[in-house]
């Protein structure tokens, strides 16, 4: 996974200095009539699974909330703004995720880390553009489709040893049965135990659905701070295995948020999109 990582990215740096020696750049094909930008985020996510749980009775997704297994995302990609109020973007992401039961309402103790890769296809639009004194500010939704794939590691521990939970032949299981469930009825088909590390593995594409909220601040006419805010919901028959296991009282299928600072490079376009200085009140520009 992460030589996949950074393969990407060194693919992504070739193509773009290959399009920008060639003759023209990025206006060479002629299809060119707003702005285009690379853009870089990092921040934290967290992954809405099966393990873990609040305690509190609320019938709230965000009281499962943990900060203590929030783990970090990274994004790169690149941007057409067609006008001052739609653009597409090409996005590639890397996160990390981890959970267990420790003080949950669940007496599993499960524990699972993952990490995935998500490459997606979103459409930004422009809904306010404010200005508050001197400086101009950018307020939009996104949307759009997404691959995922993903690698997970999980297993279940007994409380008082502290070792991995056996069946009746002495062999780890991948997961716990529930009544007169089997133990494998919530867990991904095709998984395998990985000896060195003692816990079950498994991998898997799917389909997934990013949509969320952002801002942006412009510091001179090359460069935008800002900051993100995204869902993704994975579909498919294998978005509810992210975390290692289901359970049959799921509802959906394992999602997750993340908050990215965002910083925006312009590489070509028009150099109207900087704060134009004067104004002091707050208001659409």
């Amino acid at each position: 996974m992460k030589k996949f990582v950074l393969g990407s990215l060194l693919c992504f740096s070739v193509l773009f200095l290959s399009a920008q020696q060639s003759s023209g750049g990025l206006h060479k094909f002629k299809t060119y009539d707003g702005k285009d930008y690379l853009v870089f985020g990092i921040g934290p996510n967290y992954l809405f699974g099966d393990a873990g749980g609040s305690n509190m009775n609320l019938k709230l997704m965000f009281n499962d909330w943990d900060i203590l297994y929030t783990r970090p995302s990274i994004m790169w990609g690149y941007k057409h703004e067609y006008n001052e109020f739609i653009a597409n973007k090409l996005v590639f992401m890397y996160s990390l995720f981890s959970g267990n039961d420790d003080d949950s309402r669940h007496n599993r103790q499960f524990q699972f880390y993952a990490n995935a890769i998500e490459a997606s296809f979103q459409t930004e639009i422009y809904f306010y553009k404010g200005r508050y004194k001197r400086q101009d500010f950018d307020l939009y939704g996104y949307f759009g489709i997404a691959g995922l794939y993903y690698q997970t590691n999980w297993k279940f521990v007994n409380p008082v040893t502290g070792k991995l939970v056996t069946d009746a032949k002495g062999n780890p299981t991948p997961g716990r049965g529930i009544g007169t469930d089997s133990p494998t009825d919530f867990v991904p088909v095709g998984y395998t135990f990985n000896d060195q590390k003692q816990m079950f593995e498994y991998s898997a594409p799917t389909l997934a659905l990013p949509f969320g909220l952002g801002a942006r601040f412009p510091l001179n006419n090359k460069v935008y701070i800002g900051g993100e805010f995204g869902w993704r919901y994975p579909i498919g028959k294998n978005a509810d295995f992210i975390d290692g296991f289901y359970t049959k009282w799921s509802r959906m299928n394992d999602a997750y948020c993340n908050f990215n600072f965002v910083i925006t490079y312009k590489v070509a376009g028009g150099d109207n999109c900087y704060s134009k200085y004067g104004r002091t009140q707050i208001g659409r520009r």
